[in-house]
């Protein structure tokens, strides 16, 4: 009898200790993983941003905390929902860079890639995606080419603005030519006008 008193509790502990893993309260993670996987799989976005609004990260660990960032960051780029700051990515940013979860670590720089675009420093999200590429495995295909689609995206449109700011220079240079061709333009075709 005393044997089985001693299992019980012994059973319980053993219990508890598999339902809740490093991450932390699995519930949580629970509902962060469903989450994700509305965001990535589903693609059920503004679902996804209900979900994470109705959460309370003041009460997270600061594993969920991290997950909350890349999730709520993330959710946001795909509602179309500008973040004027990277307060929330780099909260993911700095606890994957320690804590060896590679490809939220990827995932983390990619979206903090994204939220340098929108605040328009274009520098920082090129250094953000070039590191997401880097530390992506590389199984991690999807990741890796997300990283090199927006470095494209971002090196074209930074030509096209370096291009039209000479084209702008250009014609800045000129444009006492162009004024004068418009007045003398002006001039033939009011002497036109007159001689009529």
């Amino acid at each position: 009898m005393k044997s089985r008193n001693l299992l019980f509790p012994l059973f319980l502990l053993l219990m508890s200790m598999t339902c809740c893993d490093k991450g932390g309260n699995t519930s949580i993670m629970r509902q962060l993983y469903g989450i994700d996987s509305m965001l990535t799989v589903a693609r059920q976005f503004e679902a996804a941003q209900l979900r994470l609004d109705s959460l309370n990260p003041d009460r997270f660990n600061q594993a969920e905390r991290a997950y909350y960032s890349l999730l709520l960051t993330q959710s946001h780029y795909k509602n179309y929902i500008d973040d004027t700051t990277d307060d929330v990515i780099n909260v993911a940013v700095d606890y994957y860079k320690n804590h060896g979860d590679r490809e939220k670590r990827t995932r983390s720089l990619l979206y903090q890639g994204c939220v340098y675009e929108v605040m328009g420093h274009p520098e920082k999200a090129i250094a953000s995606y070039k590191e997401a590429e880097n530390v992506a495995e590389d199984g991690d295909l999807e990741n890796k080419a997300y990283a090199k689609l927006r470095l494209a995206v971002l090196v074209t449109d930074t030509a096209m603005c370096y291009r039209l700011q000479s084209e702008i220079a250009k014609m800045e240079k000129d444009w006492g030519k162009y004024v004068s061709y418009y007045e003398k333009a002006n001039e033939l075709a009011d002497s036109i006008l007159v001689g009529s």
